[in-house]
């Protein structure tokens, strides 16, 4: 589970590849994510608070949309489990299994 507190969003993703956004103040579900097909493993937002990234077990990362709940993007070209995404600036970096590392840009 990560806080993000500018936004005062929390989220959460589980093993029933789900990612769940609430927001802090109230503890009132705001949006579920669906997509992956498998077990969330890692969670990451962009500086401008605009996107959030997700890894999962299925050897992909989606980007979703925090203003509109949309999915923009699904990345594919893993051949292992996602373990960790990260974002910085508009720099998206995510690690597989056996330190297979890709990086690519959000726009």
């Amino acid at each position: 589970m990560r806080v993000f507190d500018v936004l005062r969003l929390w989220w959460q993703g589980a093993d029933d590849h789900l990612v769940k956004v609430w927001t802090a103040e109230t503890g009132r579900l705001l949006c579920t994510f669906r997509g992956h097909a498998a077990e969330i493993t890692d969670i990451a937002c962009n500086a401008s608070n605009t996107l959030l990234a997700v890894g999962s077990c299925d050897k992909l990362i989606r980007i979703w949309c925090l203003q509109t709940a949309v999915p923009v993007a699904v990345l594919h070209g893993h051949t292992h489990m996602i373990t960790s995404v990260r974002v910085r600036d508009h720099l998206l970096c995510a690690g597989g299994g056996y330190w297979h590392q890709r990086a690519g840009w959000l726009h």
